[in-house]
């Protein structure tokens, strides 16, 4: 079994009581709501 692990980042930011949230149109599931992330590409360099 081959797997990739990846290194992600996560924010939550909230202003004025409201939550950051980013939003995309999954292919599947719709509209998604997400916290604000990234994350490495197979085989980056973390530094």
């Amino acid at each position: 079994m081959h797997f990739h692990m990846r290194v992600r980042v996560g924010a939550i930011i909230i202003e004025d009581n409201q939550l950051l949230l980013t939003e995309y149109n999954h292919p599947v599931r719709g509209i998604v709501y997400d916290l604000p992330a990234g994350g490495t590409e197979p085989n980056e360099s973390l530094t």
